[in-house]
């Protein structure tokens, strides 16, 4: 049986468009310096490299399905056919994926949290971050934690590490201590004849404005330097108030295979205040998963050398705490009951 659209202009459009797609795509895999000399001279030129072996990629489907249906249907109808059948292939494939990264999502939600009214830290507070808890001293107590210790109700600050929890101690609260965890107290200075170092330019980060933030951290560093001074002693295993920033990721790599059985990766960033019965009193989540969408695409890679990487689009879910350190701190600074004012 004839191939029947063998003569259309269609056809010959789609064999003039794959031989200069083609050939362009070739020569920027073989030198891909062309690329960046592309970019140098204007960006549209270099844009328009960059798409080529896409547009291939996309236009060799096209003619697949095209010349098969030639073989039972018109030109017309054979061409609307492949049309069809390369954007359905390219939408459906990563379905499956798009499907359990939303319940990837789902199944990985922590519940905010709003109190009532601000909380008034007291006793053994556990203040606790995201840092490494590898190839370094003990936490050090920063101008947060001495900021808290000068607090009358206050008893003890623990700096402790968030790293390496799972997510279902998370969820429940759990709170091992970190071999370099450390409980910080004031005492007057005649008790202190080894200080621990701290910061003698603190700020304060409960001031209403940044000059009450310096002004306070100022006073601080009066009292430190006149009054008291701070004691460093082995961490306590209790609090009475936990005060954790985090975050939790899984699947590191999968962005190597961007395929339709690949591993979607996740990350989890939370601020959150909780009791000593590890109920929360406040917290902030937010849950972004890398997930496929339905765009095939062949793309230069210029990390540590040049390369191509092709495969489906991927984007994360949006986010705002997995990105931004200071806002998540901001956030657990804002909910506590603490001396705001420059007297």
């Amino acid at each position: 049986m004839a191939v029947r659209n063998g003569n259309g202009s269609f056809d010959l459009f789609l064999k003039r468009y794959l031989i200069v797609t083609g050939a362009l795509s070739a020569i920027i895999l073989v030198a891909p310096w062309i690329l960046i000399f592309g970019f140098m001279l204007m960006v549209l030129p270099g844009v328009f490299l960059v798409v080529m072996p896409t547009a291939f990629l996309w236009g060799a489907m096209l003619a697949a399905f095209y010349w098969a249906g030639g073989f039972l249907l018109s030109p017309l109808r054979a061409a609307m056919l492949a049309i069809v059948v390369t954007a359905g292939l390219v939408w459906a494939i990563p379905q499956p994926s798009i499907s359990a990264g939303r319940r990837l999502a789902a199944d990985h939600q922590l519940t905010n949290v709003k109190p009532a009214g601000p909380i008034k830290p007291f006793g053994d507070i556990r203040m606790e971050f995201g840092i490494p808890d590898f190839g370094r001293g003990p936490f050090s107590c920063d101008s947060r934690c001495v900021a808290l210790l000068f607090e009358d109700s206050v008893h003890s600050v623990t700096v402790n590490s968030s790293s390496g929890l799972s997510f279902e101690d998370i969820q429940r609260g759990a709170a091992p201590l970190s071999h370099l965890a450390q409980t910080y107290r004031l005492k007057p200075l005649s008790e202190c004849p080894a200080s621990p170092p701290v910061d003698r330019n603190l700020r304060s980060p409960f001031g209403e404005t940044e000059q009450d933030r310096w002004k306070l951290g100022r006073l601080h560093e009066e009292h430190l330097a006149n009054d008291v001074c701070l004691v460093a002693e082995p961490p306590l295993t209790d609090y009475d108030l936990l005060l954790r920033e985090g975050r939790w990721g899984r699947g590191e790599g999968a962005g190597k295979l961007p395929w339709l059985l690949s591993r979607n990766r996740i990350h989890l960033a939370y601020v959150e205040i909780r009791d000593r019965s590890h109920r929360p009193l406040f917290r902030v989540a937010d849950t972004a998963v890398e997930m496929p969408i339905p765009v095939l695409t062949i793309l230069p890679n210029m990390g540590y050398g040049f390369d191509y990487d092709w495969g489906w689009g991927r984007y994360w879910m949006p986010r705002e705490l997995i990105s931004c350190l200071d806002c998540s701190l901001e956030k657990i600074d804002a909910m506590l009951q603490v001396r705001r004012k420059w007297d």
